[in-house]
């Protein structure tokens, strides 16, 4: 039960870091991995975007709200395992 856990935690960081670097790119060929990737990340990252709005550094904008939602993802993730594993 824990590897699955694991797995799925995984799966969706790795997911998030795939979208992150896929909104950075403008191709259209990726349009529809990344429409397809924004339904299961757009949930978390519009409200985070609304507590830390990206930052205007003059050349562009930074977005920390995927680091912070990865943040998120890794803390609940050892969260969820630890408990797991925790006797009852």
């Amino acid at each position: 039960m824990v590897r699955i856990v694991d797995y799925v935690f995984n799966l969706y960081a790795l997911g998030l870091v795939v979208y992150t670097i896929l909104t950075w790119l403008s191709n259209p060929r990726l349009d529809a991995a990344r429409k397809w990737l924004e339904q299961w990340y757009a949930p978390f990252l519009g409200p985070l975007r609304r507590l830390i709005p990206p930052v205007d550094t003059g050349r562009g904008r930074l977005d920390f709200a995927p680091l912070v939602l990865l943040i998120v993802i890794i803390v609940t993730r050892q969260a969820v395992i630890s408990l797991l594993y925790a006797p009852f």
